[in-house]
């Protein structure tokens, strides 16, 4: 089933593997990853609204969500009005994002397990997983659903798309013209290996691929370890030694 809000690392996880296990089964789907232009900041207040009022669980929020979300309220602190979105900061942002978006997310996850595929959201990062034609249907569909309705827009640069199968999501693209989707690959990699796509900031895709992401991790986590080591070392070796000892 789709997964509308992962928050926890225990759902990106299972979203993870989900869509991993989901690829390794069915070599012949591709894997498309959306991502929606300043999403949070877009969303269409009424559009979370009227979900709210229609959705049983949610109804009861209706009035506490309609005071917080009616234009041209006031931030505290901030100088301006805000009159559409999510506000910054506010921790109903997620929520409030994830219940408006859901009619569409719960719609292409049900026209991709036609045919065998899935949907899977956490928040504003979407995964559609299936054959690669109705992927890419699929794919347009949604965007221009979440856009009239949500006023959410894809950002078409930042979508990738990857396949266990070598070649199948090339020759899928060169077969769809119309698609303004990417190969997802390593920068200056478009053939052979280092293909995939990074999930969740976790990266799923062929072997070069996953371990380029993991050695560009491992080296900025030692880079800001060095600079966090040099800090405390001059303000406060005791703490720099309690950080060692129980985070090592």
């Amino acid at each position: 089933p789709s997964q509308v809000a992962v928050g926890v690392p225990a759902g990106i996880i299972k979203m993870v593997f989900a869509l991993r296990s989901h690829m390794e089964a069915c070599p012949d789907h591709i894997l498309l990853k959306l991502d929606f232009a300043n999403a949070f900041n877009t969303m269409s207040r009424l559009a979370v609204l009227n979900v709210c009022l229609k959705v049983p669980r949610w109804r009861k929020f209706y009035r506490f969500l309609w005071a917080m979300l009616s234009p041209a309220s006031h931030i505290k602190g901030i100088p301006a009005l805000s009159e559409e979105g999510m506000q910054q900061g506010d921790t109903w942002g997620s929520a409030c994002f994830c219940i408006g978006s859901h009619p569409d997310v719960q719609w292409a996850n049900e026209t991709l397990q036609t045919r065998g595929g899935m949907a899977v959201f956490d928040m504003d990062d979407g995964y559609l997983a299936g054959p690669p034609d109705v992927v890419f249907s699929t794919a347009t569909e949604l965007a221009r659903r979440m856009r009239q309705r949500c006023g959410v827009h894809l950002n078409v640069s930042k979508c990738q798309a990857w396949s266990p199968t070598q070649g199948l999501v090339r020759t899928a693209l060169d077969a769809h013209p119309e698609t303004p989707f990417q190969l997802g690959a390593v920068p200056g990699w478009i053939r052979g290996p280092g293909q995939g796509v990074v999930v969740s900031g976790v990266p799923v895709g062929d072997a070069y691929f996953i371990e380029f992401h993991v050695q560009a991790k491992v080296s900025a986590v030692l880079s800001q370890t060095t600079k966090i080591e040099s800090s405390l070392r001059l303000v406060s070796p005791q703490n720099l030694f309690a950080l060692l000892v129980y985070c090592a």
